[in-house]
């Protein structure tokens, strides 16, 4: 009898533990101004344009406010499915005449290209910003979307809880969105999966396909387990002929709800991707 209540503990023990390595590191992404996919969601949108590139034009602008509801309300009716309500508003800048960058978005020495746009606007820092949407907006979270005229790869500025204290700046999230990718359009049928993705970033998902957050091993363990996550985005047809999926085809699928809180039944294979396990025997 001792042996088997033994036994029981130590289960118990394994699987908290696992539950914990999930627990622990999202706790450690939930730290700024988009901690927490709930409630009252600002999304402030800049259009950008680049020094040497064109100027957005009204018909692409157009296009991206289309875009957004879209988008949105896709990530709307997912946490809807999850029990958790929440609702956008947007506020929008750059839309009668483009925001000029004086630097690149992806100028490597300059990283605070967004706090050099934000003081053309007359505002001290990001936080100053954030003050003030504060102060003239009622939301829960709130987050930045740049949307840049020029072809680039799409990037997310989440933070955490120990760079939030080295750099008071980040708390305002942020997400970069290029207006091309590869010859292809942010408001492509097979490309607009890329805004609520991006976005699930700032809430603190985590990629699913190899790379920074998951190794060959742990992509493949979410190809087999949730191929409809939108987290995998378009990895599962880099090398096959059928046409990607559109935005309704994806999924918040239960390891990214369960990271973002949408639900509480864990699973032991959730530590795969949580963990970056590189093999099964590292599980």
């Amino acid at each position: 009898m001792k042996r088997i209540v033994f036994l029981f503990s130590m289960m118990i023990m394994f699987l908290c533990w696992g539950q914990n390595i999930v627990d622990n590191r999202l706790n450690f992404r939930t730290a700024g101004s988009a901690y927490r996919l709930k409630g009252k969601i600002l999304q402030v949108n800049f259009f950008v344009s680049c020094p040497g590139y064109p100027v957005w034009t009204m018909d692409q602008k157009n296009e991206i406010m289309e875009l957004l509801p879209e988008g949105t309300g896709w990530l709307k009716k997912e946490a809807a499915r999850y029990g958790q309500p929440i609702d956008f508003k947007f506020k929008n800048y750059g839309y009668k005449t483009d925001i000029i960058s004086n630097s690149t978005p992806h100028d490597v020495d300059n990283p605070f290209w967004q706090n050099d746009l934000i003081k053309q606007l007359g505002y001290p820092s990001m936080m100053d910003f954030y003050n003030e949407l504060k102060r003239n907006n009622d939301f829960d979270q709130v987050y930045v979307v740049f949307f840049i005229n020029r072809e680039g790869v799409s990037y997310a500025n989440l933070t955490d809880r120990d760079y939030v204290k080295e750099n008071k700046d980040s708390f305002l999230e942020t997400a970069i969105l290029f207006n091309q990718f590869e010859g292809k359009s942010l408001v492509g049928k097979g490309e607009r999966y890329t805004l609520p993705h991006e976005i699930l970033h700032l809430f603190g998902a985590l990629d699913l396909y190899e790379g920074d957050d998951q190794s060959a091993y742990s992509e493949d363990v979410a190809i087999q387990k949730i191929p409809n996550s939108i987290m995998l985005g378009s990895v599962r047809f880099l090398d096959e002929d059928e046409p990607q999926y559109e935005l309704p085809e994806y999924k918040i699928d239960e390891f990214t709800a369960y990271f973002l809180s949408l639900h509480h039944e864990y699973k032991k294979w959730y530590k795969t991707l949580s963990n970056k396990c590189k093999t099964e025997n590292s599980e």
